[in-house]
């Protein structure tokens, strides 16, 4: 008889390596080639670094979960680990898309101002992304006692909370800074028009604020994968409270999310 989470792990497994090999293509020139050491290269590479330690992450837990469930739920390391690194790894990669979309709204809104073109800025974004991702879950954290040491249900809060942190918080900065993006370039193309005393200024603004639009379209488009592809996840374990009840359905609800660095444009590097 064919095992259906077997299979479904098998391509799960696959789809991940992948994605690890593409993600670590994309990181490696960014590394050791100087030129290609942009802001948008970088902020793209932290989105791949994300997405490659998640990608580990969950080859490595649903192995576990699958051949090795007894140990899994016997071991208290390994209750407090599933409480809280599921969420970390995901806060990680959701949040990463934002902070490009953060750092596009920067660029777009505040043109003269150079520090938010700058890698000082990059990294700064980026520490305060990695703090998010590391601080966000924690609240996991805070009963885990009940759950690991007496074996007791896992509170549905918990299941809410993902949600919450994972899906709904980051949608809402994301569509917040789309939204005032759209705004200032729609406002931008009027003045633009308006003024034609700078010829070449104003043909070169327009060329920018093109250009800006068709990165935000990209990085939301990535994020929207995020979002769809994480909620069914979430969701699902908010409904059942039982991952485990279908565990193939949940391995194979983590492919779509996992895959979405396998967009092509995704791994284009740009040169300025």
């Amino acid at each position: 008889m064919v095992d259906v989470t077997q299979i479904v792990l098998i391509i799960d497994i696959i789809t991940m390596l992948i994605v690890i090999i593409l993600s670590a293509a994309y990181i490696i020139p960014i590394i050791f080639i100087r030129r290609f050491q942009t802001t948008y290269n970088i902020l793209t590479g932290n989105i791949c670094l994300t997405i490659l330690i998640a990608s580990v992450f969950w080859i490595t837990f649903n192995t576990l979960t699958v051949y090795n469930a007894s140990a899994m739920k016997q071991s208290i390391i390994a209750c407090y680990m599933t409480a809280y690194f599921p969420a970390y790894v995901n806060c990680s990669t959701v949040y990463a898309v934002v902070v490009v979309t953060m750092n596009r709204f920067f660029a777009i809104v505040y043109p003269n101002k150079r520090f938010f073109k700058t890698q000082a800025w990059c990294f700064i974004s980026l520490s305060i992304q990695w703090m998010v991702a590391i601080l966000a879950p924690l609240p996991r954290l805070i009963f885990p006692l009940q759950t690991c040491q007496y074996k007791s249900l896992t509170p549905y809060w918990r299941y809410v909370y993902n949600i919450l942190i994972i899906v709904l918080l980051p949608s809402i900065l994301n569509a917040i800074f789309n939204v005032l993006i759209v705004k200032n370039v729609r406002s931008s193309t009027r003045r633009i028009h308006v003024d034609i005393v700078d010829t070449n200024g104003s043909t070169n603004a327009q060329q920018n604020s093109a250009r800006d639009v068709h990165l935000l379209k990209h990085i939301s488009f990535i994020f929207i994968i995020s979002v769809i592809g994480w909620a069914p996840v979430y969701l699902y374990e908010a409904i059942t409270a039982n991952p485990s009840a279908i565990q193939w359905l949940f391995i194979m609800l983590q492919i779509l999310p996992s895959s979405k660095i396998l967009k092509r444009k995704t791994l284009k590097l740009h040169m300025h």
